[in-house]
Parts: structure tokens; sequence; C-alpha cells
């Protein structure tokens, strides 16, 4: 494997919202290449988000400040040394993972490989929860809790609205020029709504504030990545990561905010659509997702990402 390049030592030039980034002579073929989005937004929001092309492995730091930061992975992956844990967001179908600071940390981040990346970071500060009054409404409580740990997280498959909102925030062409920063705003704080309900949703059902992905949780998300679990009862998989089908399933809802059959159902239609966007054709995306029916997939898969398999294939 290439020995992974700093990002902070490439040359970059941006235009507009285009980003080449160079290793090497400004001749040579861009290492990363593609649109570019960084902003701070009147809220006092932060939003980078990005669709580019990636030549090389790479690495480089990234800061948290003390509140939340939203990772929205659609393409790609990301891995990130989070204190003692490594974590990987992305990879095998779009993700989200909401990321906690009670004090500004630094971590790694490392992309991995050659291909295509489309992400979107938004970072709620501290100060931000104040300035919007959320911190001192009673129901808040929990959200504080979570708020208030060090490198804690939440992790879940992005619904067709998160997914959309990313891809609006990336394009606003339709937009006229001087209402695209009032519809970045919009779209970035409705987006941080839908993460905050999803924590709100997944603490409410877990009776208590979360502190991140039990070790048997993680366990069973490795299974389930890699396939090892397919065709498994819940009581299979709670015996191979050491607890009871109850337990897990309590568990797994808390931190994922739904059951393990209904993650496993959207992470399979997020494969589905990576391997729809390289190519593949709907009758195989479905067979692969686990649908014996095209029509079935089909509807599951706009349920999912408001949009047909075939409006989604490279023309």
């Amino acid at each position: 494997m290439n020995a992974a390049l700093d990002v902070d030592a490439l040359r970059a030039q941006l235009q507009g919202r285009e980003l080449k980034m160079w290793s090497g002579a400004q001749a040579d073929a861009p290492v990363v290449q593609g649109m570019w989005l960084q902003e701070r937004l009147a809220s006092d929001l932060d939003l980078h988000a990005s669709w580019v092309a990636i030549r090389r492995r790479l690495q480089g730091q990234a800061q948290i400040e003390p509140g939340l930061k939203l990772i929205v992975m659609l393409q790609g992956r990301v891995e990130m040394q989070l204190g003692r844990e490594r974590v990987s967001v992305g990879g095998q179908g779009p993700e989200c993972l909401l990321l906690a600071a009670r004090e500004a940390d630094s971590f790694l981040r490392t992309l991995p490989g050659a291909g295509q990346q489309k992400q979107l970071v938004l970072s709620m500060p501290s100060a931000w929860f104040s300035a919007q009054g959320l911190d001192a409404q009673p129901g808040f409580a929990r959200s504080a809790a979570f708020c208030q740990q060090q490198l804690a997280y939440q992790r879940w498959v992005p619904d067709a609205r998160q997914t959309a909102l990313v891809d609006q925030l990336l394009d606003l062409r339709a937009t006229p020029e001087h209402l695209q920063a009032l519809h970045s705003e919009c779209l970035a704080s409705e987006l941080a709504l839908s993460a905050l309900t999803r924590l709100h949703q997944a603490q409410a059902e877990a009776g208590a504030p979360a502190s991140g992905s039990t070790r048997a949780v993680q366990c069973l998300l490795e299974l389930l990545h890699s396939g090892a679990a397919e065709g498994w009862t819940l009581a299979q998989m709670a015996r191979a990561v050491g607890t009871n089908p109850t337990t897990l399933q309590r568990q797994f809802r808390a931190a994922q905010g739904c059951s393990v059959f209904d993650y496993l159902r959207r992470y399979k239609l997020g494969q589905a659509r990576q391997a729809l966007l390289h190519g593949a054709t709907v009758t195989q995306a479905a067979l692969d997702a686990g649908y014996g029916s095209p029509a079935n997939f089909a509807t599951a898969f706009k349920r999912q990402f408001g949009q047909t398999p075939r409006a989604l294939r490279p023309s």
C-alpha cells in the first residue's frame, strides 16, 4: 500500500467551488479534484462539503470544537482515530456519524484509497445551542449529556431527506446567487435538526444518555458489514457477540436508532446505491441487496432515497 500523503502538504487551487490539489508539479495529475464548499454560516454553524475524486491515500489532522460534529458520508470512506478507538464511516454504503466533544480536540483522519468521496461535515459549536435557546429547554437535558462526553458518537444510515439535503448543499445552481447563502443556512439548519431528532429518539428509546457504540454493537456491525452474518437470526447474532437477543436489540436501537434488521436493509440498499453509481444493472443491484424482484427493490429504494434505481444509473 502506498504511504499516505499529508493533506496539509498538498498545494491547492480553488476556483469558485472547483478544487484541485497536487502533491508534485502542477503539470502532474491532481491528487484531489472536484467540488468543494466550506463556509461559516450566519448562525455560526460550520459547513464543509465535498464531492471529489481522490487518487491516493491521504491523511491529516482534523479538529473538533466543543459541541457536535455531524459527518454524512454518501460515497467513499473515512477512518478516524478517536482516542484509542479507530472508527470508520462509510465504505459499504451511505452512513452518518454524530460526534460529541466536551472540549476542543484533534484526531487523525485517513482517506484509505483512490475513489470518489461525497461527504458533508456540519459542526454545531456549544455556543450555537445557546444562541438557539436549545440548552434552556427541559427536554434537551439528554442531548446535552451526550454533548458533554468526549469523542462519543452515534451512527446511522441516512434517510432520503438527509441524502437530498447534502445533494442540494453541494449544488445550488437552481438558486439565485444572491439567495444561495440563505438557502445554505436553511438546508444546514434542517440537517442539524434531523441529526438532533435522531439523537433524541435514540436516547429516549434507550432511557439513558448515549455513550457511543457498545462493544457488542460494534462487533455486530463488523459482522453485518463483512457479510459474515448473512442469513443469521437475531439469536445467532447475539450469541456471536456474547449477549442475548433482547439486550442486543435494545443496545443496537440505542446506538443506531433502528432495529438490527432495519439497519441491515438500509445498509444493503446503500450498497446497491453505490453499485448503481458504478454502472451495475438494476437487476444485479436488486439481487445483491437480497431482493428477488426488481419491482420490490425499486419500491424500497425509492422509499429510502427518494428516487428510482434507474434514475441513479449513469447515462
